[in-house]
């Protein structure tokens, strides 16, 4: 399986068994902007501990796991990696934070067509205050987050939110980096 397709088999499993995720990372970043290689995919995913239970089952015949692994990473709101047993590309589960930020993030995803399906994508202008939050943790040295986010700005202008950009990076002190991308 290609990057791809490991990517749809896990969407796949998530809607089979009825855990709400959205695409965010380079994914999300290539549906919106330019796209780039990438060597794995990125999913926040909203669990219960009941759902750690099916995502094991779901994936444990085709991916390689650790269901104590699991159960303690997701448990603790800590990715967790799903890498199938045929192959090296791989996929985080992310657990959705509890952040003010990442739930409105999460309420904003966007139900697009890509990868060949109907999959739930963080929105455009997430995915830039995203890549320019991680720009910011990163002690601004990721020039790669700045790039994605001015490519997803560049082409997608006439349709963002503007006034919802403004309001986030100032609440997430990010407005420099916004400038930056807008400029």
């Amino acid at each position: 399986m290609n990057g791809d397709d490991v990517v749809r088999r896990v969407i796949d499993g998530l809607d089979r068994i009825g855990v709400d995720y959205m695409v965010v990372g380079s994914y999300a970043s290539n549906a919106w902007g330019r796209p780039r290689g990438s060597y794995d995919a990125d999913l926040v995913v909203r669990t219960s501990e009941a759902d750690t239970r099916r995502i094991r089952e779901e994936f444990q015949d085709e991916f390689a796991l650790e269901p104590e692994a699991l159960a303690r990473d997701l448990a603790a709101g800590r990715m967790f990696n799903l890498i199938p047993r045929s192959g090296y590309f791989k996929v985080d589960l992310i657990p959705l934070r509890d952040t003010e930020f990442a739930r409105e993030e999460f309420s904003r995803r966007r139900r697009v067509s890509a990868l060949g399906r109907e999959v739930f994508m963080a929105s455009p202008e997430d995915t830039i205050l995203s890549k320019l939050d991680w720009y910011r943790k990163g002690n601004q040295v990721s020039a790669r987050q700045v790039e994605d986010a001015r490519d997803i700005y560049t082409l997608q202008r006439s349709a963002l939110n503007e006034a919802y950009l403004d309001e986030w990076a100032h609440k997430l002190g990010i407005e420099d980096a916004l400038a930056r991308v807008r400029a």
